[in-house]
């Protein structure tokens, strides 16, 4: 009995479906309506009423390319080359993370805390993309943000999303360690999205993650928490008065972050904030004198 072969869209999205679902990924449908979504340019909403649609050849093939990368475990994003954050969508390579939903709460928790300095400055450390100091000058149009990342590859799609996003006016990229190249007493806060990811998890780590993502961005140290003492040590001289820093960390770090927080900023008044998942993920810190 010979196979019929493919050939609407529907079609496709089945057979793609079928080849998620035997390599146990999870939500397999999703998976290959978002990768057609790609290929053809079109929301999900779309494929629904076209379902009768003849691929052509080249759609074809850039589809099966697609699922063939996504088989082999490359995220969505990287295939797709763009991701979402804050409700707009981001550039992005192998060179940086992917912005995740709870790196959000970093720009929801620290823009109400700044809404009254104008001008504004940001120090973005750590930017990778670019999403969250971008986020800032899109929030905050009297916002001047720092962006500073040690990985010259990184910056240059974080310079790309600040053009796309009109921004790169307003968003000057630092390449560097920490807060170390930032010039002292100019910033009202600083925000990081740090490596967290403790050396001994790495074989804990989804195989999307571990395999493809770059481990400079994901991996702090023995404890993941090397560079938070290392930032924290010097971001007073950074700030002026009554600056703020909030850090994301990860499961079960907050505390000690916290207490890390209170030894180098002792003024300071600590709040921690939980995500979607109810895990504390985000450490603020206001009133932290320069």
């Amino acid at each position: 009995m010979s196979i019929e072969t493919p050939t609407t869209l529907l079609d496709y999205l089945t057979r793609a479906t079928e080849y998620f679902a035997g390599r146990g990924m999870e939500n397999p449908r999703l998976n290959a309506e978002r990768l057609l979504c790609g290929v053809l340019g079109c929301k999900r909403i779309d494929l629904y009423v076209e379902f009768e649609r003849v691929l052509n050849p080249g759609e074809i093939a850039t589809y099966r390319e697609y699922v063939r990368r996504r088989g082999r475990n490359e995220p969505l994003a990287y295939i797709l080359g763009t991701a979402a954050f804050c409700g707009r969508d981001f550039s992005v390579t192998p060179s940086v993370l992917i912005p995740r939903p709870e790196t959000e709460l970093l720009v929801e928790h620290v823009i109400p805390l700044l809404k009254t300095a104008t001008p504004t400055f940001i120090a973005d450390i750590g930017t990778g993309s670019g999403c969250i100091g971008i986020t800032f000058a899109l929030e905050l149009p009297e916002a001047e943000v720092a962006m500073v990342d040690v990985s010259g590859e990184a910056l240059e799609v974080a310079r790309r999303n600040a053009h796309e996003h009109g921004v790169h006016g307003r968003a000057h990229l630092v390449q560097g360690d920490l807060s170390h190249p930032l010039r002292a007493g100019t910033f009202h806060a600083v925000v990081a999205n740090l490596p967290y990811v403790a050396a001994a998890e790495k074989n804990t780590l989804p195989p999307d993650v571990v395999e493809f993502e770059p481990h400079v961005a994901l991996f702090g140290g023995e404890t993941g928490l090397d560079l938070f003492e290392h930032l924290l040590a010097d971001v007073r001289r950074v700030l002026v008065p009554d600056g703020v820093v909030a850090l994301e960390v990860g499961q079960d770090q907050a505390s000690v972050v916290a207490q890390m927080c209170q030894s180098y900023l002792p003024e300071g008044e600590i709040s921690v904030h939980r995500d979607y998942a109810h895990i504390e993920r985000v450490v603020v810190v206001t009133g932290v004198n320069a």
